[in-house]
């Protein structure tokens, strides 16, 4: 078993033994971590979301950072939580309440609180631990702003190289075809009885089978789509180690 020292407090990195919930989705935990979430997070700002990590992190990794620095978003109830639209915050949000944990070990609650949340966020994408704490040292003593703190990050500390820090980040295919799937069950058409829409029995299953045969092909789509994306990251998180 392995430790990783922060400023103010030394984790226990995950020994092998899964976490609850990690190998398969726990339904059971992830309604009960659904529902601490949507307790919990009732405004923005970087101390709810911290928050909300706080819940995260207690439930699925044991408490530890460094478990989910090991784990990250291979944990199976992780992605079944962040799939659910009935938490009020989204998945990509989610990941950054869990992750932002990381700068408020390297600088300390007092110093992070002085930082906006979209610095904060750049800042969890530098790769080392050292460069992270002078950026943000700097982005306090000279208040950058995201354009100015985004100039500042050479393109080697970041965790993904080529990644794009500057505007909108090009769309992954799994969330593609999760648009499409949200297109195809948008129009779908109420469920009511046949008669009720003026049309026959018979004339009526056929057009909710035709419905049913869309939605289905948009699920198999997306879920092609959400299949090759997790394992391309869990290909990357094996290659980065502890880097997440």
């Amino acid at each position: 078993m392995t430790t990783r020292n922060h400023t103010r407090m030394t984790l226990t990195v995950v020994d092998g033994t899964p976490l609850p919930g990690q190998v398969v989705a726990d339904a059971e935990l992830v309604d009960s971590v659904a529902a601490n979430v949507r307790r919990t997070y009732t405004a923005g700002g970087l101390m709810t979301l911290l928050a909300v990590g706080r819940v995260v992190l207690d439930a699925l990794y044991g408490g530890s950072y460094d478990n989910f620095a090991a784990v990250g978003r291979t944990h199976a109830s992780f992605r079944a939580l962040a799939a659910r639209r009935d938490i009020g915050i989204s998945a990509s949000s989610l990941w950054y309440a869990v992750a932002l944990h990381e700068n408020v070990l390297l600088l300390g609650q007092d110093d992070a609180q002085r930082i906006p949340l979209s610095q904060h966020r750049m800042l969890v994408h530098v790769r080392d631990p050292a460069a992270r704490v002078e950026l943000a040292r700097r982005t306090i003593a000279e208040r950058c702003t995201v354009k100015q703190l985004e100039a500042l990050i050479p393109p080697r500390q970041v965790v993904v190289p080529g990644k794009r820090l500057r505007g909108r980040p090009a769309m992954a295919p799994a969330v593609k075809a999760f648009h499409e799937l949200q297109r195809v069950v948008g129009q779908l058409p109420a469920v009511t009885p046949a008669s009720m829409r003026g049309e026959s029995h018979e004339d009526g299953a056929k057009v909710q089978l035709q419905d049913l045969e869309g939605l289905r092909a948009a699920v198999t789509a997306w879920l092609s789509e959400l299949d090759a994306q997790l394992a391309a990251t869990a290909s990357r998180d094996d290659t980065r180690g502890d880097s997440f």
